[in-house]
């Protein structure tokens, strides 16, 4: 039998097709007030596109899969294999097209709030702040839990076997 496939396209105020349907999914990315800034368009095994809100390709990314980084900055991610959970992320800056954290193996990356990152590499771990470029290492890994209505948890466990948690609520 056949299958259908959704398409994502976009039109602009006025109702005019400016994008041909051709997304698998799509995401609003916030500027720092909440407000769309532009969108990210995914399409299976092709690289991920950002389009400003009149439907323009400011850019393609590296990799296929691609979300929200602060107000100007673009998570990428390499999957290698959904299944085992392999996969290698970067950051790139929207609006000078640079990679402000290449691609490389086993590096994951992860967006806490805002403008700061968890940069995971098997070497360590730090928080990034794409807007002023300080790192922050720390010991551990991330995870999330929703123990808060509204609000972040973030849990570091070290990578040492003994047992330690510490929780950060973030506002």
């Amino acid at each position: 039998g056949s299958q259908a496939y959704e398409r994502y396209g976009f039109v602009d105020v006025n109702g005019q097709l400016v994008v041909k349907p051709r997304f698998d999914n799509y995401q609003y990315c916030p500027d720092a007030h909440g407000r769309a800034a532009f969108v990210i368009g995914e399409r299976g095994d092709h690289r991920a596109e950002v389009l400003d809100l009149t439907g323009k390709l400011m850019l393609r990314t590296p990799a296929a899969d691609a979300g929200c980084a602060g107000s100007d900055h673009v998570v990428f991610t390499d999957v290698i294999s959904g299944e085992t959970g392999e996969y290698n992320s970067g950051v790139l800056q929207l609006s000078t097209g640079r990679i402000v954290v290449p691609l490389a193996k086993d590096r994951h990356i992860e967006v806490v709030q805002g403008e700061i990152v968890n940069v995971s590499d098997p070497e360590g771990e730090y928080f990034l702040d794409l807007s002023s470029g300080a790192r922050t290492p720390h010991p551990g890994w991330l995870w999330y839990s929703a123990l808060e209505p509204g609000g972040l948890t973030l849990a570091s466990c070290p990578r040492a076997t003994r047992l330690f948690f510490k929780f950060v609520h973030l506002r």
